[in-house]
C-alpha cells in the first residue's frame, strides 16, 4: 500500500512539474522572451528533472538548422532535407545513420509540412525505459508549442518588416511627386513636355525646367542610386540645391556642378551618388 501511495506521489510530482515547466516556456512566449532564452528553457524542462538530456532540435526556416545541440558527442549530421529523418511526420524509433545516439525521432508539422525535428535521447545507460519513452507525449506538446512559438516570432518579424517597407514607400512615393513639376514655365521660345512613369520602387528620379531670368532657362535631369527613402531625401536636398545655385551662377556650369557634387558628397556620405544632365539655354 505504502509503495503505491509512493508510485501516485511520484507521479502527480511528475505531472505537476510538467504542467509547471509548460506554464514556463508560455509565460516566456507571452513575455517575448528571445528565442535563445525559450530554448534554454526548454532544454531545462526536459533535461533537469526528466533526465531527457541529449538534444538535437532541427527546425526549417528557408533551410534547415540546428537551434538546439546538447549532450551529444561530436558533431551533428547537416541536414539539407527531412529525408534525412527517413519518415513521414511520424514519431519513430531512431534508425537513420548519423544519429544513433538518440532514442526516437519527434516531427512538428503544420498542415502535413514539416516544421521541425527533435533528436530525443538520454546520456544514462541501463536505467530500465527511456525517459524519452516515459514521457514522449509531454516532449511532443512542448515541442510544438515551442516551435510554433519561434515560427510565429519570426513570421511577425517579417510582417513589421515588411510593413515598414511599404510605410517607407509610401512616403517616398509622396516625395517622389513633389521632384517631379507639373507646371512649366509660360515661355514664347520654348515648349516643354514631360512624361514620367515610375517603376515599381520609387524615390530617387527627378527633372526640373525653371527660368534663372529672361534670358536663360535651365534644364535638368537626375537619378539617385538605389530607391526608397533615403534615396528621396538626398534627391529633396539636391533640387533645392540646383534651384538656389544656379539661380546665383547660371553662366559657370562647370563650377556649378562642382559644387552640386560637392553637397552630393556631404549629405550622401559615401553611401550614394547621383547622376546628372544639365544645360543652360539662352534665349538671345
Amino acid at each position: 500500500m505504502a509503495h503505491s501511495v509512493q508510485r501516485l506521489e511520484q507521479r502527480l510530482e511528475v505531472q505537476d512539474y510538467k504542467l509547471s515547466a509548460l506554464l514556463e516556456v508560455t509565460r516566456g512566449i507571452n513575455s517575448r522572451a528571445t528565442d535563445q532564452q525559450l530554448l534554454e528553457m526548454y532544454r531545462e524542462s526536459l533535461s533537469e528533472f526528466l533526465g531527457i538530456n541529449r538534444l538535437v532540435l532541427y527546425a526549417f526556416d528557408e533551410d534547415w538548422r540546428c537551434l538546439l545541440k546538447t549532450g551529444v558527442d561530436g558533431d551533428i549530421p547537416e541536414i539539407t532535407d527531412s529525408s534525412f529523418f527517413e519518415q513521414e511526420g511520424r514519431i519513430s524509433l531512431n534508425s537513420s545513420k548519423g544519429v544513433q545516439q538518440f532514442d526516437v525521432v519527434i516531427p512538428v508539422t503544420h498542415d502535413g509540412m514539416p516544421l521541425a525535428y527533435l533528436l530525443a535521447g538520454e546520456t544514462s545507460e541501463g536505467r530500465g525505459v527511456s525517459p524519452v519513452v516515459k514521457h514522449l507525449n509531454f516532449i511532443q506538446t512542448l515541442t510544438n508549442v515551442l516551435v510554433v512559438a519561434l515560427q510565429n516570432k519570426r513570421l511577425e518579424e517579417e510582417r513589421v518588416i515588411q510593413e515598414a517597407t511599404r510605410r517607407e514607400l509610401e512616403l517616398a512615393a509622396d516625395m517622389q511627386t513633389l521632384l517631379v513639376p507639373t507646371e512649366w514655365p509660360a515661355d514664347s521660345d520654348v515648349d516643354v513636355t514631360a512624361y514620367y512613369q515610375p517603376h515599381h520602387e520609387v524615390g530617387g528620379d527627378y527633372y526640373d525646367v525653371f527660368s534663372v531670368d529672361e534670358e536663360r532657362l535651365v534644364f535638368c535631369m537626375a537619378d539617385v542610386s538605389g530607391k526608397g527613402i533615403a534615396a528621396a531625401f538626398l534627391m529633396s536636398n539636391f533640387q533645392a540645391n540646383v534651384r538656389a545655385i544656379f539661380q546665383y551662377e547660371p553662366d559657370d556650369l562647370e563650377g556649378t556642378v562642382m559644387r552640386l557634387n560637392k553637397r552630393v558628397m556631404e549629405n550622401a556620405r559615401g553611401e550614394k551618388y547621383i547622376t546628372m544632365f544639365a544645360g543652360v539655354y539662352y534665349r538671345t
